[in-house]
């Protein structure tokens, strides 16, 4: 089941929840279990709600990337193998898939050298970067936002200065190795990059 559909299945439980007490209101019998409760309950319950339309939620994004630290380098392939990831089809590949499989020791750089890439992901300028440079960028969530962690690509780019901080692009091109804060990273050779809409769900899962 899609996370998607999980949570739509949540709202129509929560939905019948609610349907269910109207009724139980409506026709008095309510009164049979339980004694007339204080306000501050329901006013305590309600603040959730009115939390989340003063303050709608929003996608971690390239200030959270600024705060927690990039390192592209990573190793997020605790829970994959290479021979999974190498099994999909370079274009194919999310930002997460390239990361594990330059990550493990058994693929060596060489074979991923000049592969095609074909990635989603927010635009996060690193200061310590050219004018012509930028990272394609996704959090991977294991457990909640709490220990979301960024991965990103670096990218070559003539116009990446022109490209603003969290603006959703798709970038494909060739990947080589570069270097990034002293240790090897993946570049992505851009050969088009296209601002695009942010996907419906913009987290990586491992």
């Amino acid at each position: 089941m899609s996370l998607q559909r999980y949570r739509l299945l949540q709202a129509f439980v929560l939905a019948g929840l609610g349907l269910y007490l109207g009724h139980q209101i409506w026709s008095g019998a309510l009164n049979l279990y339980a004694p007339w409760p204080p306000v501050w309950p329901l006013l305590l319950m309600a603040l959730p709600v009115v939390l989340g339309l003063l303050f709608p939620p929003q996608a971690l994004g390239a200030s959270a990337v600024t705060n927690r630290g990039l390192n592209p380098s990573a190793p997020l392939s605790a829970n994959s193998s290479a021979g999974v990831t190498l099994g999909l089809a370079p274009a194919d590949r999310t930002i997460l898939d390239w990361q594990r499989a330059f990550d493990q020791p058994s693929t060596g750089t060489a074979s991923l050298e000049g592969q095609p890439a074909n990635v989603t992901g927010f635009v996060y300028h690193d200061p310590r970067l050219p004018d012509d440079r930028f990272f394609v960028s996704r959090f991977v969530l294991t457990c909640g936002v709490v220990d979301a962690t960024p991965v990103a690509l670096l990218v070559w780019w003539p116009s990446a200065k022109q490209l603003p901080d969290d603006s959703w692009v798709q970038v494909s091109g060739p990947v080589h190795q570069d270097t990034y804060a002293g240790q090897p990273v993946l570049r992505i050779q851009a050969q088009n990059v296209a601002i695009v809409t942010a996907p419906a769900v913009p987290y990586l899962y491992p």
